[in-house]
Protein backbone atom coordinates (compact mmCIF):
# COMPACT_ATOMS: atom_id res chain seq x y z
CA UNK A 1 0.00 0.00 0.00
CA UNK A 2 2.83 2.37 0.88
CA UNK A 3 4.55 1.61 -2.44
CA UNK A 4 1.36 2.57 -4.31
CA UNK A 5 1.23 5.91 -2.47
CA UNK A 6 4.86 6.66 -3.34
CA UNK A 7 4.21 5.74 -6.95
CA UNK A 8 1.22 8.10 -7.16
CA UNK A 9 3.16 10.95 -5.51
CA UNK A 10 6.14 10.31 -7.79
CA UNK A 11 4.01 10.39 -10.93
CA UNK A 12 2.26 13.55 -9.73
CA UNK A 13 5.60 15.24 -9.18
CA UNK A 14 6.73 14.22 -12.67
CA UNK A 15 3.60 15.75 -14.20
CA UNK A 16 4.03 18.98 -12.19
CA UNK A 17 7.72 19.19 -13.15
CA UNK A 18 6.89 19.03 -16.85
CA UNK A 19 4.23 21.72 -16.71
CA UNK A 20 4.70 25.27 -17.85
CA UNK A 21 2.82 28.47 -17.06
CA UNK A 22 2.91 31.95 -18.49
CA UNK A 23 1.81 35.49 -17.63
CA UNK A 24 1.77 38.60 -19.75
CA UNK A 25 1.63 42.32 -19.00
CA UNK A 26 0.62 44.57 -21.91
CA UNK A 27 2.98 47.54 -22.27
CA UNK A 28 2.01 48.89 -25.69
CA UNK A 29 -0.46 48.63 -28.55
CA UNK A 30 -1.90 45.19 -29.26
CA UNK A 31 -2.34 44.07 -32.85
CA UNK A 32 -4.22 41.26 -34.55
CA UNK A 33 -2.91 37.79 -33.62
CA UNK A 34 -0.33 36.19 -35.89
CA UNK A 35 0.95 32.59 -36.19
CA UNK A 36 3.54 31.78 -33.46
CA UNK A 37 5.92 30.64 -36.20
CA UNK A 38 6.17 34.26 -37.36
CA UNK A 39 7.64 35.41 -34.02
CA UNK A 40 11.40 35.92 -34.28
CA UNK A 41 13.97 35.88 -31.45
CA UNK A 42 16.30 38.89 -31.10
CA UNK A 43 19.43 39.33 -28.95
CA UNK A 44 18.60 42.95 -28.25
CA UNK A 45 15.94 45.52 -29.03
CA UNK A 46 16.11 46.30 -32.78
CA UNK A 47 16.11 49.93 -33.84
CA UNK A 48 12.55 51.22 -34.24
CA UNK A 49 10.98 48.26 -32.42
CA UNK A 50 7.86 48.91 -30.37
CA UNK A 51 7.26 47.23 -27.01
CA UNK A 52 3.96 45.32 -26.91
CA UNK A 53 4.15 43.24 -23.71
CA UNK A 54 6.33 41.60 -21.09
CA UNK A 55 5.98 37.81 -21.14
CA UNK A 56 6.93 35.80 -18.06
CA UNK A 57 7.20 32.01 -18.46
CA UNK A 58 7.87 29.27 -15.92
CA UNK A 59 8.81 25.82 -17.17
CA UNK A 60 9.43 22.58 -15.30
CA UNK A 61 12.91 21.12 -15.36
CA UNK A 62 16.16 22.71 -16.42
CA UNK A 63 18.42 22.68 -19.43
CA UNK A 64 17.61 22.87 -23.13
CA UNK A 65 14.23 21.13 -22.87
CA UNK A 66 12.98 23.68 -20.35
CA UNK A 67 14.27 26.55 -22.49
CA UNK A 68 12.59 25.11 -25.60
CA UNK A 69 9.22 24.78 -23.81
CA UNK A 70 9.50 28.31 -22.40
CA UNK A 71 10.41 29.80 -25.79
CA UNK A 72 7.49 28.02 -27.48
CA UNK A 73 5.05 29.34 -24.87
CA UNK A 74 6.49 32.86 -25.05
CA UNK A 75 6.11 32.86 -28.85
CA UNK A 76 2.48 31.76 -28.50
CA UNK A 77 1.72 34.54 -26.00
CA UNK A 78 3.53 37.17 -28.09
CA UNK A 79 1.72 36.07 -31.25
CA UNK A 80 -1.64 36.32 -29.48
CA UNK A 81 -1.18 40.11 -29.18
CA UNK A 82 0.41 40.58 -32.61
CA UNK A 83 4.03 40.89 -31.47
CA UNK A 84 6.42 39.54 -34.10
CA UNK A 85 9.56 39.47 -31.98
CA UNK A 86 10.88 38.44 -28.57
CA UNK A 87 13.88 39.78 -26.68
CA UNK A 88 14.97 37.52 -23.78
CA UNK A 89 15.89 39.30 -20.56
CA UNK A 90 16.27 37.10 -17.54
CA UNK A 91 16.25 33.45 -16.66
CA UNK A 92 16.91 31.40 -13.59
CA UNK A 93 16.26 28.04 -11.99
CA UNK A 94 14.97 27.27 -8.52
CA UNK A 95 14.36 23.99 -6.75
CA UNK A 96 11.17 23.54 -4.75
CA UNK A 97 10.15 20.50 -2.75
CA UNK A 98 6.76 18.84 -3.14
CA UNK A 99 6.23 16.02 -0.63
CA UNK A 100 10.02 15.74 -0.17
CA UNK A 101 10.64 15.43 -3.93
CA UNK A 102 12.86 18.16 -5.45
CA UNK A 103 11.32 19.90 -8.48
CA UNK A 104 13.31 22.24 -10.74
CA UNK A 105 11.42 25.26 -12.09
CA UNK A 106 13.03 27.58 -14.64
CA UNK A 107 11.81 31.17 -15.05
CA UNK A 108 12.25 33.33 -18.15
CA UNK A 109 11.23 36.91 -18.98
CA UNK A 110 10.90 38.24 -22.53
CA UNK A 111 9.96 41.56 -24.10
CA UNK A 112 7.34 40.95 -26.79
CA UNK A 113 7.96 43.52 -29.51
CA UNK A 114 6.67 44.62 -32.89
CA UNK A 115 9.23 45.29 -35.62
CA UNK A 116 7.86 47.06 -38.71
CA UNK A 117 10.46 45.66 -41.15
CA UNK A 118 10.22 42.09 -39.82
Amino acid sequence: MKLGLYLIVGLSVTVVAGCATERMMITGRERSPIPPGNVRMYRGMPEGAESVAIVMVESGGKGQGSLDRATKMAKEKAASVGANGLVPHMGGTETVFIDYFPINRTHFTFDAIYVESH
